[in-house]
C-alpha cells in the first residue's frame, strides 16, 4: 500500500510518517519500482501504536524506547537488558488513565 492508503489507515499523517522515517523512528519504507513508499501490514501496526503512544503523552524518545520493548526494533533498553523503571511506570499511569477515561464515557 502507498503512503496516503498507510496514513488513512494508522490515522497519521503522511508527513508525519516522513518524519517518523526520517528521524529512525521507524525504518525506511521499501520502494516500488517507481520510487514510491510501499507500506506493509506490519507498518499500519506499528504506526497506530505510534499514534496512540503520542495520544497517551509519550515523546518520540520514549516511543522508541516502547518500540524496542514491543520486539519492532533494538533500544538502548533492549540492549542494556534492562526496562527503564519510569518508562513502564509512565506507561502503566498513562494507561489506566485512559482506561478509566474509556469506562466513564462508555456508562
Amino acid at each position: 500500500m502507498n503512503i496516503s492508503e498507510a496514513s488513512r489507515l494508522s490515522g497519521i499523517s503522511a508527513k508525519m510518517i516522513r518524519y517518523y522515517e526520517k528521524v529512525g523512528l521507524i525504518p525506511p519504507a521499501s520502494r516500488t519500482r517507481s520510487n514510491y513508499r510501499a507500506y506493509q501490514p506490519r507498518d499500519v501496526h506499528m504506526l497506530r501504536f505510534i499514534r496512540h503512544a503520542r495520544d497517551l503523552g509519550f515523546s518520540v524518545t520514549a516511543i522508541d524506547t516502547l518500540l524496542g520493548l514491543w520486539g519492532i526494533k533494538p533500544a538502548r533498553a533492549q540492549m542494556s537488558g534492562r526496562l527503564p523503571c519510569s518508562t513502564s511506570r509512565r506507561f502503566g499511569r498513562r494507561s489506566q488513565d485512559s482506561n478509566r477515561s474509556l469506562a466513564r464515557s462508555s456508562v
